[in-house]
């Protein structure tokens, strides 16, 4: 069970309450709560509170357990007599009111972020924590990702991130057309982990094992020299500070949107055949 505060709720030391909220998809939260992270480092005497639905919570819960400015709750619970859930909430999910879908840039990952968190921070009237709009910003950075090599002892190896994409990013998606690429990988005698289960039973499937998204990006940062895959929420905890520099390659499957995090270390592809 997530605890949503660390402190008592009605004492005047509080001080200003941030309070946002994010209706949408897991990946989504992970970035609003990014940003929360860095404003929450640089403002400690603010308390940041973030509101999500229930049933990504304990997926969230380990990016704010080393912070104890960010809290989150369940958003159902939209009512509250605590200070923390009284205080406005702003949306921070980037197509709020429509605006991500007029952005001409809309499609580069990287820059409407950096232009989110701007207009975020504004709305805050808090300086932005990416002023300088480094790519490598959006890099995971909270603690539970650090590697702990003794999680997993199989060899170095590659990551297939084969969960169904959930905003319409890679239209022609298809189980059967990761099987193919999981089959071929493990024929070439490469260790092969998989975030959803495949037709190769001796690749290691995370969701079999009951792994969150932490530790699929941990599991990135001990064992994983190439990541292939569509980017949805087990594979953004994969951009983190620890491999950044480690994993060689990573292949991005979207139709449109380009995600150059790591621009040096990425290659796009808008259809299953075009993997190598």
């Amino acid at each position: 069970m997530i605890a949503q505060h660390r402190q008592p709720l009605d004492t005047p030391a509080l001080g200003r309450v941030v309070s946002t909220f994010n209706a949408y998809h897991l990946g989504d939260n992970f970035f609003s709560l990014h940003y929360l992270r860095a404003q929450a480092k640089a403002y400690p005497e603010i308390h940041f509170t973030h509101a999500a639905p229930a049933t990504y919570l304990t997926q969230l819960a380990p990016l704010t357990a080393d912070l104890p400015n960010l809290s989150l709750s369940d958003l159902s619970s939209s009512t509250s007599t605590s200070p923390l859930q009284r205080a406005p909430r702003l949306d921070t999910w980037l197509g709020a009111s429509g605006w991500f879908y007029h952005q001409p840039d809309r499609h580069d990952f990287v820059a409407i972020y950096h232009r989110h968190f701007a207009n975020l921070s504004r709305s805050l009237g808090l300086a932005c924590p990416f002023a300088g709009a480094d790519p490598r910003d959006l890099l995971f950075d909270y603690p539970a990702l650090a590697p702990r090599t003794q999680a997993y002892t199989g060899l170095r190896g590659i990551l297939v991130v084969n969960s169904a994409p959930q905003s319409g990013q890679f239209q022609s998606f298809s189980h059967e057309g990761f099987d193919r690429i999981i089959a071929l990988l493990h024929a070439a005698g490469h260790t092969v982990y998989t975030t959803a289960p495949s037709r190769t039973p001796d690749a290691l499937c995370t969701l079999d094992l009951g792994s969150s998204v932490t530790d699929i990006g941990r599991l990135s940062s001990d064992h994983v020299d190439a990541i292939i895959g569509v980017p949805t929420g087990p594979l953004w905890p994969t951009f983190n500070i620890w491999n950044a520099d480690t994993i060689k390659t990573r292949i991005l499957l979207l139709d449109t949107e380009r995600v150059d995090i790591l621009p040096e270390h990425t290659v796009h592809a808008n259809h299953l055949s075009l993997v190598p």
